[in-house]
């Protein structure tokens, strides 16, 4: 039992370590390169076009921090 849950929490935890942080998160908190990336290749894997990608998240991280600085200032 106890090797089982061993086994469980290793893969987990290699798993967490590849994973990617939420594009979201990564804008809001100025990788906007980083999210690009991760965007782009959720993109390619869908096969989705990224035309126009660039302009669209500059868009969104003003917007976000539109919406982070008002928040902010409502506390």
């Amino acid at each position: 039992m106890q090797l089982c849950s061993v086994v469980v929490l290793t893969l987990m935890m290699i798993w967490f370590y590849f994973l990617y942080e939420s594009p979201r998160w990564q804008l809001t908190n100025g990788q906007i390169d980083r999210a690009e990336i991760t965007i782009r290749k959720a993109l390619k894997q869908n096969g989705k076009s990224d035309k126009n990608l660039k302009e669209q998240l500059n868009q969104l991280t003003a917007h976000l921090q539109r919406v982070k600085y008002s928040l902010v200032s409502l506390k």
